[in-house]
């Protein structure tokens, strides 16, 4: 098995010094170019790869950086995970990624592991607040850790989140100054939907609409099943005239179960999803959703992550940054008929 070529080989093949090398792999300029050229490809004839522990001990950082999530079924983390990746790698930095499963103890042995392998920060989304001290404390230590979401409420660190109190207010109050006044609520029972159903009800308050607690289920699972059952308990119990789900596949179950049953989308009941997945526009009938900005977030806590990184010393007296994203909704055709104009299109 061949060893791995190090500074070492490529010197004694371009007939130069190991700190000739290395100078000419860092991009000095205390060397001429027609020196760092030949050495350069005398590296990558050679297979060089550097050694990122050994960097690391040099420039005092490991170019690695953390990312939790709390799943891998939403679509939308797998989405923001692959944006930070490609931000990070274009900056020269790779990603560990990790997930939690909404678990606080799995979450603190997440935490516990990126510290052990020395990464430079992370960027997480945190599950609950069962672990907002240990963060706290880290940050103070210079580590930086920023929240991809929860930035509605007090946090112990830094954050960029999409309002999901503003999102849910959005949709709620579309529907309901299309005229509806029964919008039932389906909350999907594996994500904190507390920011969610606040939004609603506060768009339900300001339409002067009573908030009905019979019109908000929440399941026990998530996905297309869990909101095509709870779509015909909502329907045969309820009689809502408007369906909004705490996310895309909810909805799109929820569509699904009232066009089997002959119903018509958005005449006889309009349904609204949340998140803005990719395959949501294209269902049978085009998703009207909130979206989330997936390329933003990426971009601003990349960006804020090395902001905090070249202030490391500072950031235990540094307030954290709150950077809230404005969520915006997609309308599309399956909510777009007005009540009040006797179900006919605007």
């Amino acid at each position: 098995m061949r060893n791995r070529v190090t500074q070492k080989h490529i010197a004694k093949a371009a007939n130069v010094s190991v700190n000739t090398v290395s100078l000419a792999l860092n991009g000095s300029k205390r060397i001429s170019e027609d020196t760092r050229t030949a050495i350069i490809r005398t590296a990558e004839e050679m297979n060089y790869i550097p050694n990122q522990i050994a960097r690391s001990l040099v420039k005092r950082r490991s170019q690695m950086v953390g990312v939790l999530l709390t799943e891998l079924r939403n679509p939308i983390f797998m989405e923001i995970a692959q944006q930070i990746e490609r931000n990070l790698f274009a900056l020269g930095f790779s990603m560990i990624l990790m997930t939690t499963d909404k678990n606080p103890e799995s979450e603190a042995k997440s935490i516990d592991f990126l510290i052990s392998h020395q990464v430079d920060g992370i960027l997480m989304f945190p599950a609950l607040n069962y672990n907002f001290e240990k963060i706290r404390k880290i940050r103070n230590t210079g580590i930086p850790i920023i929240f991809l979401s929860a930035g509605e409420h007090d946090t112990p660190t830094d954050a960029v989140f999409v309002n999901r109190i503003k999102g849910a207010y959005k949709a709620t109050l579309h529907l309901a100054r299309l005229g509806h006044r029964r919008i039932a609520f389906i909350l999907d029972g594996m994500t904190p939907n507390g920011e969610k159903l606040l939004g609603y009800k506060l768009a339900l308050q300001e339409m002067d609409i009573p908030f009905d607690p019979e019109l908000v289920v929440t399941t026990r699972q998530v996905g297309y099943r869990q909101g095509y059952d709870a779509a015909g308990y909502l329907v045969n119990l309820h009689q809502p005239t408007a369906i909004l789900g705490s996310r895309d596949s909810v909805a799109l179950g929820a569509l699904r179960w009232c066009r089997q049953q002959g119903m018509r989308v958005p005449e006889d009941m309009a349904i609204v999803g949340y998140d803005g997945v990719e395959f949501s526009q294209y269902a049978e009938v085009p998703l009207t959703t909130v979206l989330y900005n997936v390329e933003e977030v990426a971009r601003c806590s990349v960006n804020l992550m090395f902001q905090l990184l070249d202030s490391r010393n500072l950031m235990s007296s540094l307030t954290p940054v709150k950077m809230e994203i404005e969520p915006e909704l997609a309308i599309r055709e399956s909510c777009g008929m007005s009540k009040r104009k006797g179900n006919t299109k605007p």
